[in-house]
């Protein structure tokens, strides 16, 4: 609670001193911030991206302005046909909707190929690691996401938790499951964009048992508190 300063009231035959009421200070109207837990041990998909999907599970247009702001968030991956590698038909994150699949070219604007064929679709997954804005609604976590539909923010406006990591269990050399970076990125860390048509739905759920709730809000992420580590476990 914050108490204003003290007033001393001057009245003609007396000093009185005036505590005025606390002032309750109103809740923080920042979204609290949680956390999709990785896979259980002992995991069970070895040497696979560690994707999940968001429901109501769906594709999404993944067209010239999100490939350029994807393209512009992972700077460090140098080499373009890497990032192009990321979202082949055969990927997890595009699921037989991406580049490369045979008789069906996508058009890649980013590598300057068949810019005039179809846009690949990129699935509403997100991986274990990732960062979230969301509220409780019974046994579902409602979360927040870029609108594939809507305007696409620039770099510089893009929020810590409008992309995640992406991440795969691989295996050590003593078959124990590690939680790793994908090998796209050349050692980098890879990003990939939280998105999800939210024109068509509205609201976007995640299983509540599969998240954490993190002592963070979204305005202090990345600000005054730091981001957890994608690769911590859980």
């Amino acid at each position: 609670m914050i108490y204003p300063p003290r007033v001393i009231l001057q009245y003609p035959d007396e000093n009185l001193t005036y505590v005025p009421e606390p002032v309750i200070s109103p809740p923080s109207s920042s979204p609290q911030l949680w956390r999709y837990k990785h896979d259980p041990k002992p995991f069970t998909r070895l040497n696979k991206p560690e994707v999940n999907p968001m429901f109501p599970n769906h594709f999404v247009e993944f067209g010239e302005a999100w490939q350029r702001l994807e393209r512009e968030l992972n700077y460090k991956i140098t080499d373009r046909k890497k990032w192009r590698a990321l979202h082949t038909h055969e990927r997890a994150f595009n699921n037989y909707n991406g580049f490369e699949k045979p008789g069906y070219p996508r058009a890649d604007f980013i590598n300057k190929m068949d810019i005039t064929a179809a846009k690949p679709k990129q699935e509403a997954l997100l991986c274990g690691g990732a960062i979230f804005p969301g509220y409780t609604e019974g046994a579902l976590l409602v979360i927040e996401t870029l609108n594939s539909e809507g305007p696409v923010p620039t770099l510089a406006d893009l929020k810590p938790w409008q992309y995640f990591d992406a991440v795969s269990i691989d295996e050590d050399i003593y078959h124990n499951g590690i939680i790793r970076r994908f090998p796209q990125g050349g050692g980098e860390r890879v990003f990939i964009l939280l998105l999800a048509n939210r024109n068509r739905y509205p609201k976007i759920y995640v299983p509540l048992a599969n998240v954490e709730k993190l002592d963070l809000s979204a305005d202090e992420a990345g600000m005054t508190k730091p981001l957890p580590d994608p690769y911590r476990y859980p």
